[in-house]
């Protein structure tokens, strides 16, 4: 079991990352007010996320609206939406058969060939699931940096970068990580032993 803890670090790091991928997918803060120029004092502030939009008010009230038809939406929202949903179902696939491949477990403990395989599947897994969720934020961010220095766009609006960028870079470099260190610890015990062990000595006696 020498790559048990390695294997386990792995696993925990994707289990947060995709926590906090499930935050950052239900979090509407992904494009807020930009407080410059005229909009440097406002009374409200409004956010913009997958699912909705919201205002906040410095009284501390906030509304939230979801939106309407998907068709609808703007083509970047759709495909932001669709990435997301495929990165967390990766996400979930993936912690779903990483424990059966981990050696720790007992699940198929008679095939460790088994098991390295669904551990490197399950790591591979990982790792797609962070590019997936990797990619909405990117682009939502170089939209918004774009935009913001348009000099040709109104100042009211503008937006900035909000908290749910950030959650959702922090989750996919969990995902990323930890299918890594998955990947990596997948090699089986017994596959080592076999591909760097000697060869068996020869039956035969050998001419000196």
């Amino acid at each position: 079991m020498a790559n048990s803890p390695q294997q386990m670090s792995g696993f925990v790091l994707a289990l947060l990352g995709l926590a906090l991928a499930f935050l950052a997918a239900m979090m509407p803060q992904w494009r807020v007010s930009a407080h410059i120029g005229a909009n440097l004092v406002r009374s409200e502030s409004a956010w913009e996320g997958l699912w909705g939009a919201c205002v906040a008010r410095t009284s501390g009230e906030s509304e939230c609206q979801a939106y309407g038809s998907m068709l609808g939406l703007p083509r970047e929202m759709q495909a932001a939406r669709g990435l997301t949903a495929l990165g967390l179902g990766l996400g979930l696939l993936a912690v779903a058969i990483a424990p059966i491949g981990m050696q720790c477990t007992r699940c198929a403990a008679k095939q460790p060939q088994a098991k390295a395989t669904l551990s490197l599947g399950s790591g591979l897994t990982l790792a797609l699931a962070g590019l997936a969720i990797a990619g909405p934020p990117s682009w939502t961010a170089t939209t918004i940096i774009m935009q913001f220095h348009d000099p040709n766009r109104p100042d009211e609006m503008k937006r900035d970068l909000g908290d749910a960028l950030f959650v959702a870079w922090s989750a996919a470099a969990l995902l990323l990580v930890g299918g890594v260190i998955l990947s990596l610890a997948s090699r089986s015990p017994a596959g080592l032993h076999g591909k760097f062990a000697s060869p068996p000595p020869s039956p035969y006696p050998q001419d000196h």
